[in-house]
């Protein structure tokens, strides 16, 4: 057997036990259930987490910001979380800014507004 054909039947076989499940993230559209699987696999009780701030720096989503002097600029984002839950929760904001209205809409008036594709997508 191929290595991609075990991922594959893999994948199949989390999804069928996801499904199985009854999970709310799903009806969020632009996740599935295997990238729902992965980010609660990941996060587990989002009650562990006392704040968003928290949750957003264990994802590693939140902008690095270099001050100096007078000036403080926000940079990409830190990196420092766990990049599987990064990739997936960057994979289903691609999906949602097409299939998701209200993250579409905040996705294109950041466009519209002059902010590069690639940083309205992190900030979506």
């Amino acid at each position: 057997m191929s290595r991609k054909l075990g991922i594959r039947i893999r994948e199949k076989h989390m999804e069928k036990e996801f499904d199985s499940q009854d999970h709310v993230i799903t009806t969020i559209p632009g996740i599935g259930s295997l990238t729902a699987s992965i980010i609660i696999g990941k996060i587990g009780d989002i009650r562990n987490f006392d704040n968003a701030r928290k949750l957003v720096a264990f994802a590693g989503i939140e902008p690095v910001i270099v001050e100096s002097g007078k000036k403080t600029v926000r940079k990409a984002i830190s990196k420092r979380g766990d990049p599987l839950l990064r990739s997936a929760l960057y994979m289903s904001i691609l999906s949602a800014t097409r299939s998701n209205p209200v993250i579409k809409e905040f996705y294109d008036r950041k466009v519209k507004e002059g902010m590069p594709k690639q940083k309205a997508i992190v900030a979506a």
